[in-house]
C-alpha cells in the first residue's frame, strides 16, 4: 500500500507518460477499487497541462475501468469517479454517482461539493 502511494506521488509529478503507465496499470483485469481510483485521482489532480484530446482518452479510459468496480467503493472513491464523469461532459451520470456517494456517506465534503457543481 506504502509503495503504490510513493508511485502514485512519483506519477503526478512526472511526465505524461507516466500518466499514462497510471491509466494502464488501473486498466488491468486484476486493479482493485484502491488503484483505480488512485488513478482517478492523479489524474484529477495532476499540476501539468495535457492536451485536451490526451485528457478525454485518459478520462474516458478510467471511466470505462473505474466504472464496474464503484460498488466496492466509498463515497471519496463514487467523487472521484463523478468527477471523471464531468470533465467527460456528463453531468447526468455525475450526479447519479456523487448521489451514491452520499448514500454511502451524507456528510462527504467531496461529493457534497461536487452535488453543488452538478445542480
Amino acid at each position: 500500500e506504502r509503495t503504490l502511494e510513493v508511485l502514485n506521488r512519483y506519477l503526478e509529478t512526472g511526465p505524461v507518460n507516466d500518466i499514462d503507465s497510471t491509466v494502464r496499470i488501473a486498466e488491468l483485469p486484476d486493479a482493485d477499487i484502491i488503484t483505480v481510483s488512485g488513478a482517478a485521482n492523479t489524474l484529477n489532480s495532476i499540476k501539468i497541462e495535457l492536451d485536451p484530446a490526451q485528457k478525454r482518452d485518459f478520462v474516458r479510459r478510467l471511466i470505462a475501468a473505474m466504472g464496474p468496480r464503484i460498488i466496492d467503493g466509498d463515497a471519496t472513491d463514487c467523487s472521484r469517479l463523478a468527477w471523471l464523469y464531468l470533465q467527460d461532459g456528463n453531468k447526468r451520470r455525475a450526479r447519479e454517482i456523487v448521489q451514491v456517494g452520499l448514500g454511502l456517506d451524507p456528510e462527504s465534503e467531496f461529493c457534497l461539493n461536487l452535488m453543488r457543481k452538478v445542480e
